[in-house]
C-alpha cells in the first residue's frame, strides 16, 4: 500500500474520492492538525542573527573535525 497526501481544491474532487472509497479503491485517512502544523525549513530563515549563525557555523565545524 501507498500512502500520498492530496489538497482537495473542488468540492467535485472530494465527492470522487469518496466514491473510490465506496468501491473500496481507496482508504481515506483524516489528516492531524498535529501535521498541518509542521513547519517547513522556510520558516525558520533570518531567525538567527549574522553573527549567531556563524558562531553556530563554527561550533558545528569545530566539533566535525574533533572526530576526524
Amino acid at each position: 500500500m501507498q500512502t500520498i497526501t492530496i489538497d482537495i481544491l473542488n468540492e467535485k474532487a472530494l465527492e470522487l474520492i469518496k466514491k473510490l472509497e465506496e468501491m473500496n479503491l481507496v482508504k481515506v485517512t483524516k489528516e492531524t492538525t498535529v501535521s498541518k502544523s509542521r513547519k517547513k525549513p522556510s520558516d525558520y530563515k533570518g531567525i538567527l542573527s549574522d553573527k549567531s549563525g556563524s558562531e553556530l557555523l563554527e561550533s558545528i565545524k569545530k566539533s566535525r573535525n574533533e572526530w576526524d
